[in-house]
């Protein structure tokens, strides 16, 4: 075969190939993207990388159907706050139970895709109402690793029981979900900490600090694993979870009807029931 065709075909193959394959981007905020989510928007190929500088941004942040991963630039420099209660969007979901729930989360991600989160502070600004989530994860893979995330708290209805700091769940959908839970601060809660439910999950939650003071209105769950979700838990620290009702007990980690769980190192102290 003569050389010169030779180099033609293989310069047209590999053209054809570059048009064929979307290439994972990093994208910048405040610049070029002034927000979080324009640059979530903007996130066009599986593997797409957000890096969010330095900064206050107080936004609402919707992640739908994508692949992406998120990434601040420490829990003391890149803080995301809740926007005002008047100026927020709910959307509604459908449990594999069928339940409906109308949500209201600083950051909310509904799959299908796979979405990590690391390196910043979710704030709350303790301003509810109930079904109000830090970070929710809804028939979505992913992570959410060395981040802060408090102040998900309803001051005027104390004893609200939808008002969890990190949320992993999911629909009816036959599919699997692997969740990474590991290495956050969660200083304080209302209802729980940490919350993965539902018979599809896997999960990994390791190394995470969660505290909250004891309370007269909610018995709260550091760490509550249940509905089937199966997995591993290490290293948690969690303390001061209380309820001083006679009703139910605040628990520093709950399995409740959960599937199989392995656990390794974890410590609670001065909790209600462990």
């Amino acid at each position: 075969m003569n050389r010169r065709f030779t180099a033609i075909v293989v310069g047209l193959l590999a053209l054809t190939l570059c048009a064929g394959t979307a290439w994972a981007a990093d994208l910048y905020v405040p610049s070029p993207y002034a927000t979080i989510q324009l640059a979530v928007d903007a996130a066009a190929s599986s593997g797409d990388v957000i890096h969010v500088a330095a900064g206050t941004y107080r936004e609402q942040i919707k992640i739908d159907g994508k692949s992406l991963d998120l990434v601040g630039a420490g829990i003391a420099s890149t803080i995301v706050e809740a926007v005002d209660t008047g100026s927020r969007t709910t959307y509604s979901i459908t449990k594999w139970t069928s339940t409906s729930e109308v949500i209201d989360p600083c950051i909310g991600i509904v799959g299908p895709g796979t979405v990590n989160i690391s390196g910043l502070t979710v704030d709350g600004r303790d301003l509810g109402p109930d079904h109000f989530y830090g970070i929710y994860f809804f028939d979505t893979s992913g992570s959410v690793t060395g981040c802060r995330i408090e102040d998900i708290e309803y001051p005027g209805a104390p004893g609200a029981q939808k008002v969890v700091s990190l949320v992993a769940t999911q629909s009816a959908a036959v599919a699997s979900y692997t969740i990474d839970f590991s290495d956050n601060v969660i200083p304080n809660f209302q209802k729980g900490g940490i919350l993965v439910m539902g018979p599809d999950f896997t999960f990994t939650v390791d190394d995470n600090d969660i505290t909250d003071a004891p309370s007269t209105a909610i018995a709260g769950n550091g760490i509550q694993l249940s509905y089937g979700a199966t997995g591993t838990t290490s290293g948690n620290v969690v303390q001061g979870v209380g309820y001083s009702g006679t009703d139910w007990a605040g628990t520093g980690i709950l399995l409740f009807e959960s599937g199989s769980v392995s656990m390794d190192g974890d410590e609670v102290y001065n909790c209600e029931g462990a």
